[in-house]
């Protein structure tokens, strides 16, 4: 009789566990993929939920974002393809300088081909 009641506290357990796993992932994904579309128009989401220059000047924030992607992607894989939520987003490469420069045509600022210039 005593093995009954402990099994039943194991099976409580693992359910609140798994509860708390889900919940964790879908508040810190919509968080942050709320925030991404606010602040920048884009998608995506991290799961440190920073701005994406803070995140990418920051080894210890990529550090943390790398190991939550790896603990959450389990369930991230059944949110994603099964519920249809956000891709995570991937980490500026480098420091985006988005102040506009003295002469700079449209062009030059962004709105023509990448690399801004006439050669390949």
């Amino acid at each position: 009789m005593a093995s009954t009641g402990r099994r039943k506290r194991i099976v409580y357990v693992v359910v609140a566990v798994a509860l708390v796993y889900l919940a964790s992932h879908m508040a810190l994904s919509r968080y942050s993929h709320a925030m991404l579309v606010e602040e920048y128009d884009g998608g995506g989401f991290y799961y440190v939920p920073c701005d994406p220059l803070v995140l990418a000047e920051s080894e210890t924030l990529q550090g943390l974002n790398f190991a939550l992607l790896c603990f959450y992607y389990p369930v991230w894989m059944l949110d994603h393809y099964v519920l249809g939520g956000p891709h995570w987003a991937h980490i500026p490469a480098m420091e985006v300088d988005s102040t506009p420069r003295a002469g700079a045509s449209d062009e030059d600022a962004g709105g023509g081909r990448a690399g801004g210039g006439d050669g390949p």
